[in-house]
């Protein structure tokens, strides 16, 4: 006999109870000119100094800077 497992849900009902303040999608991150997972939350100036969200590279890069800054 073979066991099979189910999903209590399916795919398409988790992604509407997905919560969509912090959804990271895998689009152009205008900070570093990459396409990066893009973290909703967490906004930065552009090269264009307009404010847009960046991936999470940028935002670690950024608390680097402000914490070596902040030590000096």
């Amino acid at each position: 006999m073979r066991v099979t497992r189910q999903l209590p849900i399916s795919i398409e009902v988790a992604e509407l109870w997905r919560p969509k303040f912090n959804v990271v999608k895998s689009k152009f991150c205008p900070s570093c000119q990459e396409a990066k997972p893009i973290n909703e939350t967490h906004w930065m100036l552009d090269r264009s100094g307009k404010p847009s969200p960046v991936c999470r590279a940028c935002i670690r890069e950024r608390e680097r800077r402000s914490r070596y800054s902040a030590s000096n």
